[in-house]
């Protein structure tokens, strides 16, 4: 598993880290990570198929 370094402000870690509290935080992280690399997929897809047109 690799490690993915942002910036985000303290009261935002704050409240994450207490209202996840006991859940595997990498894995509420990962889930709309994985989202947004399925929205790219999908933009740059239409975007090809609207160049064959």
């Amino acid at each position: 598993m690799s490690t993915v370094k942002f910036n985000v402000p303290d009261e935002v870690k704050a409240t994450f880290n207490a209202t996840l509290n006991g859940r595997n935080k990498s894995s509420v992280i990962a889930s709309p990570m994985l989202e947004a690399i399925k929205r790219e997929h999908r933009k740059r897809e239409s975007q090809q198929a609207i160049n064959r047109i």
